[in-house]
């Protein structure tokens, strides 16, 4: 199952994601679960390097996106927002295979 950690400071603006795991709907190279997913958060992760340059760390792996961001500004939130907003799509019709936690600073974690 993949993973999908959005972050949040107490101002209610998205400050980090994670995106970790795989999706086992079907076979590499087949996986449309997977592919959305990874679709979804590189994009953001190609705008916010774009708009937010040196603000933003992130580090790549085999089955992990962990980008966090040091300032936030309308670009950053909307990008994330949107990336946000797919997810959510793709919860609702695939919640088997993609799952996505909202944590909060100083806070728990909210679906």
């Amino acid at each position: 199952m993949i993973c999908v950690i959005l972050g949040k400071n107490k101002a209610g603006q998205f400050t980090s994601f994670s995106v970790q795991g795989h999706a086992d709907y079907a076979a590499s190279g087949q996986d449309i679960v997977c592919a959305a997913v990874s679709m979804l958060s590189q994009t953001a992760l190609l705008g916010l390097l774009k708009y937010a340059g040196k603000d933003v760390q992130y580090e790549v792996q085999e089955g992990n996106l962990s980008v966090t961001l040091g300032q936030s500004s309308e670009y950053t939130q909307i990008i994330i927002d949107t990336m946000y907003l797919g997810l959510q799509e793709l919860v609702a019709q695939y919640n088997q295979y993609v799952e996505m936690h909202i944590k909060t600073s100083g806070g728990g974690r909210n679906v």
